[in-house]
């Protein structure tokens, strides 16, 4: 009877008596072979026709679907932009897919259904004879892994944690009890149900901070709310309420204004400043010295009842007018025999006119103290002028000491070019200083007579000397500053300090690129002008070579702990027996090689600690060669949990 084979993985059944003489062979390549590549083996796919690949079968010879794990390459871009489908065979089997085609990619049967592997990833997957189905789908216990992508929903019974971010994004939904969501327009999305509120927010010590009542759409908030820019209420009839019960309140009237209720106040600086609707009829204006009424005209329908000072626009008096002030409020005009007058730009004005002076001021002695000779503009003191404030002089004041004032000094005019030392002002300028000197129009010193700042002569330059600073903030804690022979911007406080742009370069002073970053886009790190690594939307770009530190050790015997804190490979040189001891350095998610190179004279062997788990558990057997040069892969699982790939034997 002839060799049959198994319907799982094909190997080979031989018949009693059969293969005198060549059992060994059989056993050897058509069992041992096969059993070998249905738990280690490995085969690239890397050929498409209409978009899909049919797995090979065999009986008792390598085939694609005996693989355990299969590799999706797309070299020759026969895809495109298409999906791809690869089909095995409707036999219960497991099957590791890692996806490198660019696109998605679906293991399925040829009548039943599959599993799509997102480009880039790798996932563990069964036939179960008609379908292919998700191989894991529930973890008992701790899951501690570098990512997680979700296309469906995680449920835990315990907590979530992550050290980087939770990024979700699809829509929640009423009903949800809690949720996160996102969507393209409404951004980050919380929802919620419960007896109370639908949404609470709360601060570290479990005290409510924002609380969305259940069924509303009315927010409270616990404490104190501070707005940056404008607080807009958009519906009309909205309120506002102050106090803990609300005892005040404004109304939005719409189309109209805002309403304050009952008799309550608008106060001013403090209680004695205020509008007050003191009743449905009256309605008071409180100040504590003055209420100024500014306009063309004031129209007053009713009686007037003056307590206090009282302005009119024209008063004739027969007799003499005794008053606690005179405020005029009209301009005086020529031909005025004497006349008190007031106009904004001028103030206070006497006018008159008479045979000798127009104006004449005396004191209480009926004896001249200042004259206004008539018809012209000089001024006669008759005595001696002591001024304690202001001075004002519409042309120079010539001085031949010093001008010392207890009061300021105020300039009305504009300097100008050839002015050798001159303070001005103007309306659009404000104070203005203009100087010339052979060095620096202006020098700015302190009072040990030091320069703080100059501007250099004909330029419009400030020069800081070494050392100085400029200071910000109540503390000096930024400064900026250049020491003689190196340039500090400190940030001295405890806060941060904010470079903010949409788009940020830092260059060498030549003009090469140095940091490139955008907003919502790239920062690019330059080497020599040449963007070398970039952040992406879904990573980093890395232009060249990306090197992973390698450790070669050119003498190795007896116990060798390695160090995967400070290397990703390993090579090394097995000059005696060598047991790779248990490490305290691995770090999960790390993957690379380790090489194994026999001395001159070979036959060395490979113990593993306990930390490291082999296929099968049956540990690393090397080449005897001298010099035979061998590649076993790794992968950190989890602390204490380092994966051995099978040995890539006799390199050469």
């Amino acid at each position: 009877m002839a060799t049959t084979y198994t319907p799982k993985l094909a190997l080979a059944k031989p018949t009693q008596g059969e293969l005198d003489g060549s059992w060994g062979t059989v056993v050897n390549d058509n069992i041992t072979t096969m059993i070998e590549e249905a738990i280690a083996g490995y085969s690239t796919i890397n050929s498409w026709s209409t978009n899909s690949h049919t797995l090979t079968t065999a009986n008792g010879t390598t085939a694609e679907s005996r693989a355990a794990m299969l590799s999706l390459t797309d070299t020759g871009d026969q895809l495109g932009t298409n999906a791809a489908t690869v089909i095995c065979p409707a036999i219960s089997k497991i099957y590791v897919v890692k996806n490198a085609v660019g696109q998605a990619a679906t293991l399925k049967t040829a009548s039943g259904t599959g599993i799509a592997i997102p480009n880039g990833t790798t996932s563990i997957l069964f036939c179960d004879g008609t379908n292919v189905l998700e191989a894991i789908t529930n973890v008992t216990g701790t899951l501690t892994t570098a990512a997680i992508t979700a296309s469906g929903a995680i449920t835990s019974t315990g907590d979530i944690t992550a050290a980087g971010t939770l990024l979700v994004t699809g829509d929640t939904a009423a009903g949800d009890d809690a949720a996160m969501g996102y969507t393209s327009a409404e951004g980050l999305i919380l929802t919620g149900q419960g007896s109370t509120n639908d949404v609470t927010i709360k601060n570290d010590a479990d005290a409510d901070v924002i609380e969305i009542p259940t069924g509303t759409t009315q927010v409270d908030m616990a404490g104190d709310v501070t707005v940056g820019d404008d607080l807009t209420l958009k519906s009309d009839a909205a309120v506002l309420g102050f106090g803990a019960d609300t005892d005040t309140t404004l109304t939005h009237v719409a189309d109209t204004g805002v309403l304050l209720n009952s008799t309550r106040k608008i106060q001013f600086n403090d209680a004695s400043q205020f509008i007050h609707g003191s009743s449905a009829t009256v309605l008071s204006v409180a100040a504590t010295d003055e209420i100024d009424l500014t306009a063309t005209a004031i129209d007053i329908n009713g009686n007037v009842d003056v307590s206090g000072t009282s302005t009119l626009a024209s008063v004739d008096v027969t007799g003499v007018a005794t008053a606690a002030t005179f405020e005029p409020d009209g301009d005086t005009a020529a031909g005025d025999n004497a006349a008190i007058g007031y106009t904004a730009a001028e103030g206070l004005i006497l006018t008159g006119q008479g045979s000798t002076n127009d104006v004449t001021i005396k004191n209480d002695a009926d004896a001249d103290v200042i004259e206004i000779p008539t018809g012209t503009q000089n001024v006669t003191m008759q005595g001696t002028l002591g001024v304690t404030g202001l001075v004002t002089a519409s042309g120079g004041v010539a001085a031949t000491g010093n001008v010392t004032a207890t009061g300021t000094v105020e300039p009305a005019g504009d300097t100008a070019a050839g002015d050798d030392a001159a303070i001005g002002y103007t309306a659009a300028e404000g104070l203005i200083l203009t100087g010339q000197g052979s060095t620096s129009d202006i020098t700015l010193k302190n009072d040990a007579d030091e320069t703080v700042f100059s501007i250099p002569t004909g330029t419009d330059d400030v020069l800081f000397p070494d050392n100085a600073q400029l200071q910000f903030g109540a503390g000096a804690d930024l400064q900026i500053y250049h020491n003689g022979s190196t340039s500090f911007i400190d940030d001295a406080g405890t806060g941060s300090l904010y470079i903010r742009s949409n788009n940020i370069r830092l260059n060498k002073y030549t003009g090469e690129q140095m940091i490139n970053t955008s907003a919502d886009g790239a920062v690019t790190l330059f080497y020599d002008n040449s963007g070398k690594l970039a952040t992406t939307a879904t990573g980093v770009s890395v232009t060249g070579t990306l090197v992973a530190t390698t450790d070669t050790d050119t003498s190795n015997t007896g116990s060798v702990t390695l160090d995967f804190a400070a290397n990703q490979n390993f090579v090394l040189t097995l000059t005696g027996n060598v047991t790779l001891a248990n490490p305290s350095t691995e770090q999960v998610g790390q993957a690379g090689v380790i090489v194994c190179i026999q001395d001159g004279t070979g036959s060395r062997t490979l113990s593993l600690g306990t930390d490291y788990e082999s296929p099968a558990g049956a540990g690393i057997t090397l080449s005897t060669a001298a010099s035979a040069v061998d590649v076993v892969p790794y992968f950190v699982k989890a602390s204490g949990s380092i994966q051995l790939g099978a040995p890539q034997l006799a390199f050469s």
